[in-house]
């Protein structure tokens, strides 16, 4: 099958997300976690609205007082004996805690993406290790440190499949057998451009507009994510992907 992107990439017609832009838009960055496992002990953003340029600064009580409920979760088949994906609450912007290297627990909003990431420097953080695992094993061998009270144990899902009495009965009449572990990486399509969005507000209808280019393959899926995010009335916020 012959390509058919090449020409218009090759003579500077692509179209990305940074050449789709809006009059006066804002830009966001966030600060994210370097710890894998720890409490957040002070997180002072005053210091960055004060820089030239910053329109706001929000942290995870700001995102929890707007109304934004836990990030969704796109598993919804059951697991081994019926069981359903255990699913704790994950915040937008964390809160008194963070669970993984890269989690964001503060948002910057400036009118451009420099004097955005200069003012994020300016957010004051403060952290109290705690402990933490970087395989499966570890993390649900007893006593293993706990990320969740309500996922005990750190297991989310146990999905089967297959006859488990037929396979046991055929590797009872095996002469020989072997034993092996199998590790399956965590596999990302890491794109050149990540996901990203362009939203427009008309105060004048109280509708806005979503100008969205999805990254992945599933653009209806990514635009569809933000549900679970925050209660929206019907109607009140339309989308157009790129």
């Amino acid at each position: 099958m012959s390509r058919r992107e090449d020409f218009r990439l090759v003579t500077d017609q692509g179209r990305y997300t940074a050449d789709w832009n809006l009059p006066g838009q804002l830009h966001a960055v966030f600060l994210r976690s370097d710890r894998a496992h720890a409490e957040i002990v002070r997180l002072d953003p005053t210091r960055a609205p004060v820089h030239r340029g910053v329109v706001a600064g929000f942290t995870g009580a700001d995102a929890r007082e707007a109304g934004f409920k836990s990030l969704p979760n796109i598993v919804n088949y059951p697991g081994k004996g019926g069981q359903q994906l255990r699913k704790p609450h994950h915040p937008v912007l964390a809160i008194g805690r963070v669970r993984y290297v890269g989690e964001p627990i503060a948002m910057i909003v400036a009118q451009t993406a420099a004097i955005a990431e200069d003012a994020r420097e300016l957010i004051d953080v403060e952290y109290r290790d705690l402990p933490a695992v970087a395989s499966f094993d570890a993390a649900v061998k007893e006593g293993a440190p706990q990320l969740h009270d309500d996922v005990p144990g750190n297991l989310a899902f146990e999905y089967e499949s297959g006859d488990e009495q037929a396979v046991a009965a055929a590797f009872a009449r095996a002469k020989y057998a072997s034993r092996l572990t199998v590790e399956s990486q965590r596999l990302v399509g890491n794109a050149l451009e990540p996901r990203a969005c362009l939203v427009a507000f008309d105060p004048a209808s109280g509708r806005g507009r979503q100008l969205r280019r999805a990254r992945r393959g599933l653009p209806g899926v990514f635009c569809g994510d933000d549900g679970g995010e925050k209660a929206r009335p019907a109607g009140e916020m339309g989308r157009d992907p790129q």
